[in-house]
C-alpha cells in the first residue's frame, strides 16, 4: 500500500466518522444551502491537506479538537473573503437633527469636509452601497464604514459650531 493509498484510506475513515459533524457545523454557521456546501467543500479540502499531521486515533478527544480547529479556521477564511452587502445611508445615522438630512442643510455642511469625504457623502446620497463605494475608491469596506463614522461625527461637530446645538 502506497503512502497516498494510506492517506486516502485515513481520509475516508475520518469522513465516515466525522462527516455528520462537519455537515452540521457547515449548516449551523451558514445562511443558506449554497454557503453550507461551499464551507463543507473547503473543510474537506483542508482535511485532505492537514490529515497526515493527525497521528492520534480518530476516536480520541484530540481528533475532535483538531477537527474543530480545522473547521473554525476554514470558517474564518470563508467569512473574511465574503463581501459585505450592508449599506448605511446618511438617513440612518443617529444623533443628527432631522433638518440636517434635508438636502439644503447637508449641502451647506459638506463644503467643510475634505474632497474625499464630500465624494463619499455624495455617493451615499446617490444610493451607492458601501461595497460599491469601497470599490470606486479602492478601499476596503471596513475603511468605508470607518470613514462614514468619522464623517458623521464631523457633520455633527460642524452643525454644533454653526448652529450652537
Amino acid at each position: 500500500m502506497s503512502v497516498n493509498d494510506d492517506i486516502e484510506q485515513r481520509y475516508l475513515e475520518f469522513l465516515q466518522k466525522f462527516g455528520g459533524n462537519i455537515r452540521r457545523f457547515a449548516t449551523d454557521v451558514s445562511e443558506n444551502h449554497a454557503d453550507a456546501m461551499e464551507i463543507m467543500q473547503d473543510i474537506f479540502a483542508a482535511l485532505w491537506v492537514e490529515l497526515p499531521q493527525l497521528n492520534a486515533p480518530y476516536a480520541s478527544r484530540q481528533a475532535n479538537r483538531w477537527l474543530y480547529r480545522v473547521m473554525s479556521s476554514v470558517l474564518a477564511r470563508h467569512l473574511r473573503k465574503r463581501p459585505r452587502h450592508i449599506s448605511m445611508p446618511l438617513g440612518n445615522l443617529p444623533d443628527i437633527p432631522d433638518d440636517m438630512l434635508d438636502g439644503s442643510l447637508l449641502d451647506e455642511l459638506t463644503p467643510y469636509l475634505n474632497l474625499e469625504d464630500r465624494a463619499i457623502v455624495q455617493e451615499i446620497r446617490d444610493g451607492y452601497s458601501t461595497s460599491e463605494i469601497a470599490e470606486r475608491h479602492h478601499l476596503s469596506t471596513g475603511t468605508v464604514y470607518t470613514r462614514l463614522h468619522r464623517i458623521k461625527n464631523k457633520l455633527k461637530s460642524i452643525y454644533a459650531k454653526l448652529y450652537g446645538k
